[in-house]
């Protein structure tokens, strides 16, 4: 996991530093306002992994050459850089399923109901 994660390059840490930060801003946030929250940190953590997509591709465009074998390295790079998309993808949903189970927290819900 440790490696997969190092692999993954910078934007890893990043969607990461989103994920626990939309966590602790969710958590602070009243009930009616933790699912925007919940649901801009997955955008955000979607737009860190493309980041890290995008900047891995252009590293290894610039450099697959330089390897003995440029075809492997090439395969190597994009299975790393595709690491940014699976792991934002991953944090994304996870904070949807968090938005979704919050709720709204509005009142007419419960005013239905009684």
């Amino acid at each position: 996991m440790f490696t997969w994660f190092r692999e993954g390059g910078y934007s890893m840490y990043m969607i990461l530093a989103v994920a626990a930060a939309t966590a602790a801003l969710a958590a602070t946030r009243p009930k009616g306002k933790q699912r925007d929250v919940l649901f801009g940190g997955a955008i955000l953590s979607l737009a860190a992994g493309l980041l890290g997509i995008a900047t891995g591709i252009q590293a290894v465009a610039a450099n697959f050459r330089r390897f003995a074998e440029p075809l492997e390295a090439l395969s190597v790079g994009l299975r790393e850089m595709s690491y940014n998309g699976v792991f934002a993808a991953a944090v994304a949903a996870a904070l949807v399923a968090a938005g979704a189970a919050v709720g709204r927290g509005d009142s007419t819900g419960a005013s239905q109901n009684s």
